[in-house]
């Protein structure tokens, strides 16, 4: 695939060849680049492990002007492993990448939402918090899904269980399902089967081909460790910590639930050391990515002000409420002070040294890549290296 593809060309064309590719959610993202060299989550991640993990080569030009092939094995290794999750736009400029696919079968979804409607604040929350200590068995057999949470709604608007059954995942759903009719929380929940991916996609993301999320806000974002959630103090603590970020309405959370180890075909995908994704990806079920959307009615300092509340206040809370974890680049707060170990994890000493023999000028830069750090904008704006 060529630099600039989008999602929803390469599912469209996967289509046309029965096979299906870990793609990402948005239709508009292109796969090639950011996202697949950010890590890359899908709603294919749970079968067939994250976008990097799929990568068989990349083609480049180097900084130095160099076009060259970059794969797991040879003399370009480093490079791969250091595109393969390292981060976009600081390593090379990307012409195309080749990425394993997969036979296309039926992929079932289902959707479940309900509202604070009705109920007290203790109620709605505590069904918010029973889902979060049913993650680690909904993601259980792959099953990934995209959800929304906000003060009054949560919704699980987007499951994918390819090679599923709608009584399978009906069942995988029971356990909480229970819990809302025992508790008397009202609820509405659908099933769909398609026979392709594809078509899946659309229903649940689209429209194609550019869908339907804003592309204009302030984002935060925070991987969740299993143990936390397997914890019942920890979730508690962690839902708490959620319902006061919400609490003046400024932001919501969008939840990706995962998990990377339970199909042998998404562990035969990765084994330590084979890419540079963020490593907090491997142990954890949950993602939270924290949304402001811009309004474009208030003044502009009162949204800056947002973005220092999200910097100084949102994200530091959820990183106490998850010890040890870190954040998927690609949608994470680019005013994070701990951004290198927070995005690259134990991988930024390396990283940082195979950005300096490839790109030994500094030549390509973005604010929170790696090897940003030996730069600085002076008051004009301009980059200078740090002395």
């Amino acid at each position: 695939m060529g630099a600039g593809f989008r999602n929803s060309e390469a599912a469209e064309l996967a289509r046309k060849f029965n096979v299906r590719l870990v793609g990402g959610s948005s239709p508009s993202v292109g796969v090639v680049g950011g996202f697949t060299s950010g890590g890359g989550h899908s709603p294919l991640m749970g079968h067939y492990g994250l976008g990097a993990d799929n990568v068989l080569e990349w083609e480049i030009v180097t900084p130095t002007g160099q076009h060259v092939i970059a794969k797991p094995t040879g003399k370009y290794a480093d490079l791969y492993w250091a595109l393969s999750g390292g981060g976009g736009s600081t390593w090379c400029v990307i012409l195309s990448m080749t990425s394993r696919v997969y036979p296309d079968v039926p992929v079932v979804g289902a959707q479940l939402s309900g509202s604070a409607e009705g109920l007290t604040d203790d109620a709605y929350w505590g069904a918010v918090t029973a889902f979060h200590n049913f993650i680690p068995t909904f993601a259980s057999d792959g099953t990934v899904a995209t959800n929304l949470l906000k003060n009054d709604v949560f919704t699980i608007y987007a499951a994918t269980s390819p090679n599923k059954t709608a009584d399978q995942v009906k069942a995988q759903l029971s356990t909480y399902v229970k819990y809302l009719d025992k508790n008397k929380i009202p609820y509405t929940v659908n099933y769909t089967s398609f026979d392709n991916y594809y078509d899946h996609l659309e229903h649940f993301l689209g429209p194609y081909p550019f869908g339907s999320f804003p592309i204009t806000q302030l984002t935060g974002g925070r991987l969740v460790p299993r143990t936390v959630l397997e914890s019942q103090n920890s979730t508690k603590d962690l839902v708490d910590t959620v319902r006061s970020v919400l609490a003046n309405g400024h932001f919501y959370v969008t939840l990706e639930t995962f998990d990377l180890n339970v199909t042998a075909t998404a562990r035969a995908t990765y084994h330590e050391g084979k890419n540079a994704v963020q490593p907090a990806f491997r142990n954890s079920n949950l993602y939270y990515i924290v949304i402001g959307e811009w309004d474009f009615t208030l003044p502009r300092a009162e949204m800056v002000a947002r973005q220092y509340e999200l910097t100084n206040s949102v994200m530091p809370a959820l990183k106490a409420a998850t010890p040890g974890s870190g954040s998927y680049l690609n949608e994470a707060d680019f005013g994070d002070p701990d951004w290198q170990q927070d995005f690259y994890g134990k991988n930024y000493p390396r990283l940082s040294q195979i950005k300096s023999r490839y790109d030994p000028d500094s030549i390509l830069y973005a604010r929170t890549a790696v090897g940003s750090d030996k730069l600085q904008q002076d008051g004009e704006g301009r980059l200078c290296f740090n002395n």
